[in-house]
């Protein structure tokens, strides 16, 4: 054998190799974790986004009300969606717990696949593809058809099941 093919034959595999596992290496962080910026701009790993706790009831709070919570009203769900837009480039992880929020305070509002859409969106971009992948295919089997569906389908290539 020719030492030109040789070389071809055993020491491109290699090499080949050796770059998948280069690549390999600069993958993002293991799942369960989020790539968060800090203020440095300088990227660390924190833990998963916890989900926002559902609303707490009347029969586990006090009888007296709190001066503090009545005087902030609770926001309507336009204003928490206005909210959250404004908060999706600058903070994802935040903009991510009011679009929980949101789907715990009105599962079948105006706005509820408003809030699912965002919540994809910014798992994405909170270095987390699949779960950002997983809410994606459960927004668009729920709100098939609806514009954020469409939306969350092109830029993900999720599709909706449906069963003919």
């Amino acid at each position: 054998m020719q030492a030109s093919r040789r070389v071809f034959l055993f020491v491109v595999p290699a090499l080949a190799l050796l770059g998948v596992i280069w690549l390999g290496s600069r993958r993002e962080p293991s799942r369960g974790t989020n790539v968060v910026s800090d203020p440095r701009n300088e990227p660390q790993l924190v833990d998963d986004v916890p989900r926002v706790a559902a609303p707490i009831s009347a029969a586990t709070t006090s009888s007296a009300p709190s001066p503090v919570a009545s005087a902030v009203p609770p926001l309507s769900e336009d204003s928490l969606a206005s909210e959250m837009h404004s908060l999706e480039d600058s903070n994802p992880a935040l903009a991510l717990e009011l679009a929980r929020q949101g789907q715990t305070q009105w599962p079948n509002g105006a706005r509820a696949a408003e809030f699912a859409a965002t919540e994809v969106k910014c798992l994405y971009r909170l270095g987390n593809p699949s779960a950002g992948r997983g809410a994606a295919e459960a927004m668009v089997n729920k709100y098939v058809g609806s514009p954020w569906a469409i939306e969350v389908e092109r830029q993900t290539g999720a599709h909706a099941y449906i069963n003919h």
